[in-house]
């Protein structure tokens, strides 16, 4: 039983490292939407001996910058001998979502100077997905229809320089003629006629600030030995409102008078009705001399004369009476009614080659192009597109951003205003869009 002992030495020493892979990258819109740590993220951390590595979270570490930034945040992986690594997980904030914002509602004043000043605060439902939005007036836009209006934009932007515009429409509404007098009749027994004379117009007032114009507009002449002669002068303000007063002359003796008078129909002119017969109502005269007021004239009683409507601005007709001694001058004005004369095209391509790149309507003739509006719609109904300028047609986009449209029938919405009088058209229609 003797005996002895002897020993082995066995050290058990981990030097492997753990592993695992760094976590998926990830992309936020706001700094607020950037996750709390989480270990779970790192989901295959392994060792050689420890069946369970620790991971831990490290450090978040930003690169400073805004609109992208980039945090790193660092997590640890370590076994049960403390060997550990690191892996990382980037986070990139980045805010791509334009800002939302309604066009302020439109305003109407009665004068040009009660327009006011910009008013950031008229933009009352501007918001962004990550905070704060910032609101500036960026020009006004005057438009003169003749009575003056505004387009005012405002740009709503965010901390990263996404940015949408908003316009507000302030128009003028001033619907107050001016008022004026005139000065006494003037008598002239003996000489010749006076040129008309815009000075006998006066006590000129308007409710707005800007000087009306005065304008010689007509003149109606009865008899001859004595001439009556009734000057109508025009007073027209900035808004197109018109007032007219009336200077009366008399030339020559109360005696024996020659009395020129006419009528005419129709009343207007336009393209479709442009043949007018003169009614022949002059008193105590022989001999006629017509001026239809066109470099045309005739010495009938009472003709039936053919006018060309085309860019008609009104027709002046003199009707010169005469006994063949004395002689009495009639004037008249014969209006042109603007007929609607327009085109839209049915189809257009925009694909870069410089021809039939944007659609538009071409109108010739009897429309107000302050006050015209153009609609696009998609299949869906969806508007994709607008315009209150009839010099700017659709190029086939959509968006603040300038997107494409696919090749599709897309449907056109079109109101505009007759110049005479304050109605409304409205037409539909279909154009398809080819690239």
């Amino acid at each position: 039983n003797n005996a002895i002992t002897v020993t082995q030495t066995i050290t058990v020493d981990d030097t492997t490292l753990p592993t695992a892979s760094n976590p998926a990258p990830i992309a936020v819109q706001c700094s607020a939407d950037v996750p709390l740590s989480d270990v779970a993220v790192v989901f295959d951390e392994a060792d050689n001996c420890t069946v369970n590595p620790v991971v831990a979270f490290v450090s978040d570490v930003s690169d400073g910058n805004t609109c992208p930034e980039v945090i790193t945040r660092t997590y640890s992986v370590t076994d049960d001998c403390n060997n550990a690594i690191t892996v990382t997980q980037t986070i990139t904030v980045d805010d791509t979502t334009l800002p939302t914002a309604s066009n302020p509602a439109p305003i109407s004043v009665e004068c040009p100077e009660d327009i006011p000043a910009p008013n950031t605060n008229v933009v009352t439902n501007a918001n962004d997905n990550c905070g704060n939005v910032i609101i500036n007036w960026t020009g006004d836009q005057v438009i003169n229809a003749p009575c003056p209006s505004v387009i005012r934009t405002y740009s709503i932007s965010d901390i990263c320089g996404n940015i949408i515009t908003v316009t507000q429409t302030i128009n003028v509404v001033d619907d107050i003629a001016p008022s004026a007098s005139v000065q006494d009749t003037l008598f002239i027994p003996n000489g010749g006629i006076p040129p008309p004379n815009t000075s006998v117009v006066i006590n000129i007032l308007d409710n707005c600030s800007a000087f009306p114009q005065v304008a010689f507009f007509s003149e109606n002449s009865i008899g001859t030995c004595p001439i009556f002669i009734d000057r109508v002068y025009s007073i027209t303000d900035n808004c197109g409102n018109v007032s007219y007063v009336t200077h009366t002359l008399v030339i020559g003796d109360l005696i024996n008078p020659v009395n020129a008078s006419f009528s005419f129909n129709p009343p207007t002119l336009n393209s479709l009705n442009s043949s007018v017969q003169f009614i022949n109502s002059s008193a105590n005269a022989i001999n006629y001399q017509w001026d239809f007021g066109d470099n045309t004239s005739s010495t009938e009683f009472q003709p039936i004369h053919q006018y060309d409507p085309v860019n008609c601005l009104g027709f002046l007709i003199t009707l010169v009476a005469s006994d063949g001694i004395c002689y009495d001058t009639v004037t008249q004005v014969i209006q042109c009614k603007e007929e609607t004369i327009f085109y839209v095209p049915n189809a257009f391509t925009p694909d870069g080659d410089n021809y039939n790149q944007v659609f538009a309507p071409i109108f010739y003739s009897g429309f107000d192009p302050f006050n015209f509006e153009m609609l696009i719609y998609n299949r869906w109904g969806e508007l994709i597109f607008e315009t209150h300028n009839v010099e700017i047609g659709w190029d086939g986009t959509y968006g603040t951003k300038g997107r494409m449209t696919q090749d599709d029938v897309y449907t056109w919405k079109i109101s505009y205003k007759i110049p005479e009088n304050d109605n409304k058209s409205v037409v539909m229609g279909h154009v398809t869009l080819i690239r």
